[in-house]
């Protein structure tokens, strides 16, 4: 293990704790001052003893080893443990382990002691498949489960699973169910140990399958004896309902069909009466309002996520009688706040905002809370490969924390903090070292046309340039993403592959201008975003980072679509494509976005999706081989796009590969490692033998 002595840290850690728990007897402080202090002492000799022993290891290593490519099995491996976070008072930790191939399974809950870190409670669920978990006390945790319960789609986007909740007992080990069928926990309620929140769809199992909307209820559910109280039920006007603590209704928001206008809604603490705090007509595209939470500073006050007025979403407060905000806390130029932070101990100080998140080159987080920061600062300095750190779950009195870290040379770790210690949990991919990893670069390029700045992740390979290139385009369209540890761009670059990931016009994040900016003319889907990635590409080999006569592009679902219109434009700077889950005619999409969106937000969608390039009636324009890739059950694009393409290119006899995932569904996380074995040693084999004359 590597040397995570950490003074400074174990000591600013003790000190806050101390802080918190505000100890009336000074004795007692100074005591357990100085056991922390001998702690300390114990930890640096053990530790510096365990770094004597890697320095001699080291130095009697006389070569270093050449790593070789990870084959694509390896890269298609789970993440091997997720969901981690400690009991209410620290005794315990646990965690989802998904199974290691060739190992079968579905995912098991392990629970752990934090002092010795033995094992207390391994739990399946079989055939069900566990989701997740919440602590709801020191002995006991609900977990969320789903189970495939049709082969075929019902209807538009509606799946194939059903989900459950259960509740188990570390320690006797029981295990009983919470509430029927589509039974979801909407809050752990932490202040109150008796009792969780939990939401349900009215009207019984089967009610409005299939429909738009669907009402909820929330429910006060009492652990001991399984009864339930209702709290509230949703209305189409009054719904993603949000509480407090206490498991009061706070927030909700809805569209109302006679004012043709999106409302927020705001339930004063103490009272049972809605208030409307914020309407916006359907036509309004350029405005936004999100509500974060209750301002920990002035109880009359919200905090909301908002543009108010600017290209970019600023965080402000808010004055909800007066229906009017009050000041800006924080307005960036040029990007967009993502979301809010809140206290790491979200025990003892539930719901309480600390902080924002917004990101350029990496995720940046601005806090309000100086002493949330001083804890975030020490981590990074201390923690190994430091990239995105979050604390993922801390006791109520602060002593001991989960922390996650995920970064270019680290594809996520946890470490826990506890008794004075810093241990590693485990790693999300212990087959991937950080000598596997390639470094990720922010960089910015101009659009051809001018009008704007288009910012992009560059993943780099080992080795001297020019390298080969991806354009690894995302999916949405009109979605952003932060390049933190990204597994295809990973696998690309292990594998010799220069990676750019284009925030091409239309992605979120970069304020209004740059958002709209997709919907010019009525649809740029295909054009301007499409040139966008050319000249990404282009910029690169200008640079004298890329070969010109070695480029593909390869994506998912938006991005797979974009791989199709590279496939047929020309000039031509690819030798290959791959498309994965591709809307292959944007027209037949048109109708997810009228189903979700009112006025000129339908409009717009509808409009960029009819006016789009639109790959099955250009596939006789095709010049470079195509990989396809589909989902056989997907949800959001159905297969039958991907037959419709077949058919034109077997038609225009142009050059192709298909890969039908059996089973799979569109999104990433639906895919097993099966799928993903399939996918990532197909796509790896096309690149070397059919891209291009010698391959890429």
């Amino acid at each position: 293990m590597k040397d995570l002595s950490m003074r400074n840290w174990i000591l600013a850690a003790a000190m806050v704790f101390l802080h918190q728990a505000a100890l009336a007897d000074q004795a007692e402080a100074e005591a357990l001052e100085k056991a922390v202090e001998d702690t300390y002492e114990d930890v640096e000799e053990a530790l510096e003893e365990a770094t004597n022993a890697t320095e001699a290891e080291e130095a009697a290593t006389e070569e270093p080893e050449i790593r070789q490519p990870l084959p694509a099995n390896v890269w298609a491996l789970p993440e091997n443990i997720s969901n981690v976070s400690l009991s209410p008072s620290g005794k315990y930790y646990a965690l989802i382990r998904k199974p290691t191939p060739p190992e079968t399974g579905n995912p098991v809950i392990e629970v752990f002691n934090t002092e010795d870190l033995t094992l207390v409670l391994r739990q399946n669920s079989d055939p069900m498949e566990i989701q997740q978990f919440f602590w709801i006390s020191d002995f006991a945790l609900i977990f969320a489960l789903r189970q495939r319960v049709r082969d075929d789609i019902e209807g538009f986007n509606q799946g194939v699973w059903e989900f459950r909740l259960r509740m188990v007992d570390v320690e006797d080990k029981k295990v009983r169910a919470l509430g029927g069928l589509d039974t979801s926990l909407a809050s752990v309620l932490p202040h109150d140990p008796d009792h969780v929140l939990i939401r349900t769809f009215t009207g019984g199992e089967n009610a409005s399958r299939g429909q738009a909307f669907r009402a909820e209820s929330f429910h006060r559910y009492i652990l001991k004896t399984g009864k339930m109280n209702l709290i509230v039920r949703s209305k189409i006007d009054k719904r993603g309902m949000r509480f407090d603590p206490e498991g009061n209704p706070l927030f909700a928001s809805g569209y109302h069909r006679t004012r043709l206008s999106y409302i927020d809604y705001y339930r004063k603490p103490g009272t049972r009466r809605w208030k409307e705090i914020n309407a916006q007509h359907r036509d309004v595209i350029d405005e936004s309002f999100r509500v974060a939470g209750l301002d920990p500073l002035n109880p009359n006050h919200l905090i909301v996520i908002s543009h108010n007025g600017n290209d970019t979403a600023g965080l402000w407060t808010f004055d909800p009688a007066a229906k009017k905000f009050v000041e800006p806390l924080f307005v960036h130029p040029k990007l967009d706040v993502m979301r809010t932070l809140t206290h790491s101990n979200s025990w003892k100080h539930p719901q309480v905002i600390t902080g924002l998140v917004y990101a350029a080159d990496t995720v940046k987080y601005e806090f309000f809370d100086e002493e949330e920061k001083a804890v975030y600062e020490q981590l990074r300095e201390h923690i190994p490969n430091p990239g995105v750190i979050s604390i993922t779950s801390r006791s109520i009195d602060g002593s001991s924390i989960v922390v996650s870290n995920r970064g270019p040379a680290d594809p996520g770790t946890y470490f826990l903090l506890h008794g004075g210690k810093m241990r590693i949990i485990g790693s999300l991919a212990p087959q991937i070292a950080s000598d596997d990893l390639g470094p990720v670069e922010y960089i910015t390029y101009t659009s051809r046309d001018g009008k704007t700045t288009i910012p992009a992740y560059v993943t780099h390979p080992k080795g001297e340039p020019p390298f080969p290139l991806v354009v690894l385009p995302h999916g949405g369209p009109w979605v952003g993403e932060v390049i933190t540890n990204d597994p295809w761009s990973q696998m690309l670059a292990n594998h010799g592959y220069m990676v750019i990931q284009p925030q091409y016009r239309g992605s979120s994040f970069y304020g209004l201008d740059f958002f709209l900016s997709s919907f010019e003319d009525g649809s740029q889907m295909g054009y301007a975003m499409q040139d966008d990635k050319d000249d990404g590409a282009l910029y690169l080999v200008e640079r004298g980072d890329v070969d010109p006569n070695r480029i593909a592009m390869a994506g998912w679902s938006y991005g797979g679509y974009a791989a199709l219109v590279a496939a047929a434009r020309t000039p031509q700077i690819y030798q290959c494509v791959i498309s994965g889950a591709p809307v292959t005619d944007p027209v037949h999409q048109v109708n997810y976005y009228r189903n979700r969106f009112q006025g000129k937000l339908r409009e717009f969608f509808g409009k960029a999706h009819e006016l789009a390039f639109n790959p099955v009636r250009e596939a006789e324009k095709v010049n470079i081989p195509v990989l396809l890739i589909h989902g056989e059950v997907d949800q959001r694009v159905p297969i039958a796009h991907a037959n419709m393409y077949l058919a034109q290119l077997r038609k225009h006899d142009k050059p192709y590969e298909y890969l039908l995932l059996e089973g799979a569904d569109h999104f990433y996380n639906t895919l097993n490692y099966d799928h993903r074995e399939a996918f990532y040693t197909r796509a790896l084999s096309f690149l070397k033998d059919r891209c291009g004359p010698d391959g890429l």
